[in-house]
């Protein structure tokens, strides 16, 4: 039955009889059961350590009589587990191989005992007899020093030593505040061990989720993570087996049982043993094998794809006129764009039957039922699968698909992907299920852990293509995604459905869905104007399409600006989605987010789309981000100094040292670099300045500077013998860059390798050296004053690259966000200490942060939960303000952490655990039973 909380001397010897007791007892005599208790406790009280058994077993008589019943040792509550032990003759159970416990072994006594075993063995036995004795020396010495079990009682994946050691102690302090003999401190120690392994486990589990949720992926799932760390057995998923056809009656369906499988197995068997083997082939395959084995191995995920793109490169070397192709993978997509359906089925066909024709000649055979043709057409005579294309291929007519998905996008015939949103709200509000469950557990409920878990899990859903579809869809369409990504955000949080969207976004540090597909689609665009010219999807992004349609969002928003300035009213604040006079897609969108952001009119830097140059060994390259002396930003000018000095006379003297720097106004734009060359031998120096563009970081700045000093040694070294050149910069981030062994596809980082890898092989000696900016170094101070010469050169004509305008964008993109939130939230900057908080008081400050709480009487008269909204303490208006600022029934509390006259900013820019503390000396939150 389980915890009845009854009391009764047939299975209680600790406590008195209870009434609910005796009537149980009653009720088991008149029903014929068994009551399986033996009379030992089975709770302990954890305040004063006193034995009950409120837990009662009970049994019919059939089953009873062979039952054994027993306590377990404690598990972390103040109930014992129970276990009760039935027999019957139930199959035997089959136990998995089981493993050694690595982390446990006791790896000295394995290698002793394995040098002793080993040492007996004779060498000149035979070598089948040798290899069983060594295979038994080491399994015996394993069995023997490494623990060995079969995974049943296996810790979840976030257990440590640290869990082990406090569940230790609790365990030992149980069983001593449970002795007779115990005493008052005894139990007030076994509270604080269960208190601390409790306290231990749950930052255990919350550093294990957090470091999963890093590296979550959009198909991950997080049910099971959440059951890995609740201690649920995830069951094995049954695996079906598709069964091959062998004659012409088709097969009734997949294996799916162990007893299904096994039948399979056998009859493949059957069919396999009755051909004789031929070990000479045998012995050619294993060759080859472990040949392939020592190569080096292509990604077989990619190469499937790849494989097929180089065997279907003619598929259709020649398309008809007014026919495109499309191939991404193995997905094969042809378009063509008429007046009329009619004219587009004659335009086709003839592509189609070409397709056609290679495929029998080259024995291809396509999947008919996934070959589907769909018409897109704004005519409602002819959208929302009201004609069908009559097309054919491989002489079977082509399926008509109304909402057909290509490339993971559900599309319609109008092309407003409403279908593709519908569906994806669906998917998004089942994994909200999953937030919801882990805003419920102790180790997942912090804002950051469920921030992080929304967007990895599902805002990731959204992301994906939402550069075409969200810049494309209706607004009404795109609200329906901003709605579950509103409830998303109540259950990070906390707040409650009558808080303002803007707010309750901010608060979750979350940027609309519609301001993200913005900065989405305009990073990429951003990428495709840097690709090479004859490149298909540059074409489609310089492509210039003249507008059809009118924004009916944008028309309505114009008579609303016309309608306040007629009122003598200010005119209402532009809103960014309705700011289009043309009805919104991937080009206008991005080109107006460019615009916005400053990068209209400034030319682009192409990727560097070839593999970077290999830079040589390290005897003639070499480069170091650290000084012999360790310093920090924080270390006094004169220390700093002092450490770099002593790490450049460290190193061997330099025929030519090279100072560069680079800075950048507010570190977003006109950047400059400039560079110091110091010939040695000649007793010569050379100034170099140049500007560095007018979106620009600090360190594409350095870089800039960089490849300027360069290529002027570059140009001065080749007829001189070999040369050691140093080269001293203060950006750590610029030389990493260049250490990085990864394709950036930065043109400026490649012009730089190919610099590097020209000075090096012309026989001269390279070493790249970091030092501390701004402090006091002479030729660092001299490369910084360059530096601001040339950020105030022309910069206009300089090229953007990818990297710097899409920080641009994003800069932009927050700009609009915080836009919105200071115009909803009374204080969008975070609170000091949020996000240490316990759940329910992380909830209470959020609910106060936003200006809707149901503290106040403001929000429950809204929610009709009271008469009026008339503050309990005073009869005022009640609302956050007046509770935190005004309320004269709260003067003292409040003056004795935030002074006479708080404002709100004041008040939620301290610590958050006093106003916690404010609202439970005020009475309006209650206590924390802990």
């Amino acid at each position: 039955m389980g915890d009845v909380n009854a009391h009764s001397d047939s299975w209680d010897h600790h406590q008195r009889p209870s009434h609910l007791g005796l009537q149980i007892e009653e009720w088991t005599t008149d029903s014929g059961l068994l009551i399986l208790n033996d009379g030992s406790h089975t709770r302990v009280n954890p305040a004063t350590g006193g034995l009950s058994t409120p837990d009662i077993t009970l049994a019919t008589a059939d089953v009873g009589a062979t039952a054994e019943w027993s306590t377990q040792p404690n598990l972390g509550s103040d109930h014992l587990p129970i276990r009760t032990t039935l027999t019957a003759d139930l199959p035997p159970t089959r136990r998995g191989r089981g493993k050694f416990s690595f982390r446990k072994a006791d790896w000295t006594g394995f290698r002793e005992s394995l040098e002793k075993k080993m040492s007996e063995i004779n060498v000149d036995t035979p070598i089948n007899q040798l290899n069983q004795q060594i295979t038994k020396a080491i399994t015996s010495s394993a069995r023997k020093h490494i623990p060995f079990g079969n995974g049943r009682s296996a810790k979840g994946p976030f257990w440590s030593d640290k869990c082990e050691e406090a569940v230790k102690a609790r365990d030992a302090a149980l069983r001593t505040a449970t002795q007779p003999s115990r005493t008052r401190a005894d139990m007030e120690a076994y509270q604080q061990a269960r208190a601390e392994a409790d306290k231990v486990i749950t930052a255990e589990k919350r550093a294990h989720l957090d470091e999963t949720l890093k590296n979550l992926r959009p198909d991950a799932d997080l049910w099971r993570i959440i059951r890995n760390l609740d201690g649920r057995r995830i069951p094995k998923p049954k695996e079906s087996i598709q069964r091959e056809q062998r004659g012409p009656t088709p097969p009734s369906g997949p294996a799916v049982t162990d007893k299904q499988k096994a039948n399979l197995f056998i009859k493949e068997y059957a069919a396999v043993s009755r051909i004789k083997l031929d070990k000479n082939a045998d012995r050619q395959i294993n060759k080859e094998a472990r040949r392939a084995t020592g190569l080096c191995q292509c990604n077989g995920l990619r190469a499937g794809p790849l494989l097929w793109n180089i065997y279907a490169s003619d598929i259709l070397p020649r398309a008809p006129p007014g026919v495109h192709i499309s191939v991404y993978a193995d997905d094969v997509a042809l378009w063509a764009t008429e007046r009329k359906l009619s004219q587009c089925e004659a335009t086709l066909q003839p592509a189609l039957d070409e397709i056609s024709d290679w495929c029998t000649r080259w024995k291809v055979q396509l999947s008919a039922s996934k070959c589907s043709a769909t018409p897109f057409s704004l005519d409602p005579r002819e959208a929302g699968g009201k004609v069908h294309l009559k097309l054919s291929l491989q002489n079977r007519p082509v399926n008509h698909v109304t909402y057909p998905t290509f490339l993971g996008l559900k599309m319609d015939g109008g092309l407003t992907f409403s279908e593709h949103i519908k569906q994806l709200k669906k998917s998004m509000a089942r994994r909200r299920n999953c937030l919801a469950a882990l805003a419920g557990r102790s180790y997942g409920c912090s804002r950051r852990t469920l921030r992080a878990a929304y967007i990895g899990y599902i805002r990731s859903l959204a992301d994906y293509g939402s550069a075409v579809y969200m810049t494309h869809a209706a607004p009404a369409s795109r609200q329906a995604l901003e709605a579950e990504q509103n409830a998303c955000a109540r259950i990070i949080t906390g707040c409650i459905r009558p808080t303002r969207r803007d707010a309750l976004l901010a608060e979750a540090q979350l940027e609309p869905l519609t301001v993200r597909a913005k900065k989405l689609s305009s990073n990429e665009v951003q990428r495709l104007k840097r690709l090479p010219p004859d490149d298909p999807a540059k074409e489609v992004i310089d492509r210039e399409v003249p507008p059809r349609l009118k924004y009916r969002a944008h028309e309505a928003w114009i008579r609303e600006v016309q309608q306040a300035r007629t009122n003598s009213g200010p005119p209402l604040p532009c809103d960014e989605d309705v700011v289009l006079d043309a009805k919104p897609c991937v080009r206008r969108v991005a080109a107006w987010m460019a615009s916005e952001a400053g990068l209209a009119e400034l030319p682009a830097e192409p990727l560097a789309l070839t593999p970077p140059v290999l830079l040589p060994d390290s005897t003639s390259l070499t480069t170091s981000t650290s000084l012999t002396v360790p310093t920090s930003r924080t270390d006094p000018p004169e220390a700093r100094r002092a450490a770099a000095e002593t790490t450049l006379a460290s190193l061997p003297q330099p025929d030519v040292s090279i100072w560069t720097d680079g800075s950048a106004e507010g570190g977003t734009h006109d950047g400059g670099g400039g560079a110091l060359l110091i010939f040695h031998q000649e007793s010569r120096t050379v100034q170099l300045t140049v500007a560095a563009g007018k979106v620009c970081s600090s360190t594409r700045a350095e870089l800039v500077a960089i490849h300027e000093a360069l290529a002027e040694a570059a140009g001065d070294l080749p007829d001189r013998p070999s040369m050691l050149l140093l080269l001293c910069c203060d950006s750590r981030a610029a030389i990493q860059s260049l250490q990085d062994t990864a394709d950036s596809q930065s043109a400026l980082v490649a012009e730089i390798r190919d610099l590097l890898d020209t000075i090096t092989r012309s026989g001269h000696i390279l070493h790249l050296q970091w030092v501390p900016g701004h402090a006091g170094l002479p030729e660092n101070e001299e490369a910084d004053r360059l530096a601001a010469i040339g950020s105030s050169r022309r910069q206009d004509q300089i090229p953007v690259d990818l990297w710097s305008a899409t920080a641009a964008v994003a800069r932009r993109a927050r700009a609009m966000c915080d836009a919105r939130a200071r115009r909803s939230h009374p204080h969008p900057d975070p609170t000091p200490g949020h996000d240490g908080l316990d759940r329910r008081a992380s909830v209470t400050v959020a609910q106060l942060r936003v200006g809707c709480s149901p503290l106040t009487g403001d929000t429950r008269h809204r929610l009709g939960l009271a008469e009026s909204d008339a503050c309990v303490d005073c009869g005022e208006p009640d609302s956050v303000p007046h509770l935190l600022m005004d309320c004269p029934a709260h003067q003292g509390p409040r003056t004795r952490r935030w002074g006479p006259l708080p404002t709100l900013g004041e008040t939620f820019s301290t610590e958050a655990d006093l106003i916690v503390d404010f609202l439970v000396e005020t009475g309006r939150a209650p206590r924390d039973p802990a």
